[in-house]
């Protein structure tokens, strides 16, 4: 028996430690798991009430990449527990968070940019 974990989060959360927590209670019920959709948002909350970001400083990137390469320690600290890991798009060009849930608004939530360049968070994920 399998679960799949819907992922989509945010540089501000959740914690690394309940990502963790989830993944432990899972796999002590004996589930193999499927990380879907993930992608990691710019945004704290998915509403108009967090500033928008037109392009990311260095700062949002460096936060996105690094908690991209924590979350990929924890995937691969599991991996025997985790049967796969599937993102929800490529580049942020094509991500299904822009414009939405608030309209008019970016977000760049995806390992490739805009002009499907390589972002640090690649390399925090393909790096280890």
């Amino acid at each position: 028996a399998g679960m799949g974990l819907q992922s989509h989060i945010s540089i501000y959360g959740p914690d690394l430690d309940e990502i963790k927590r989830s993944i432990e209670e899972y796999a002590a019920l004996g589930l193999k798991l499927r990380i879907s959709e993930l992608d990691v948002s710019m945004y704290k909350n998915n509403n108009a009430e967090d500033p928008q970001v037109s392009m990311p400083n260095p700062e949002l990137m460096k936060m996105q990449s690094d908690y991209y390469k924590e979350l990929f320690k924890i995937y691969r600290y599991y991996a025997k527990h985790i049967e796969a890991v599937t993102f929800w798009g490529v580049a942020d060009s094509d991500s299904w968070l822009n414009y939405f849930p608030v309209v008019g608004r970016r977000n760049y939530p995806l390992l490739f940019d805009d002009n499907g360049q390589e972002k640090e968070a690649f390399y925090s994920v393909m790096d280890f």
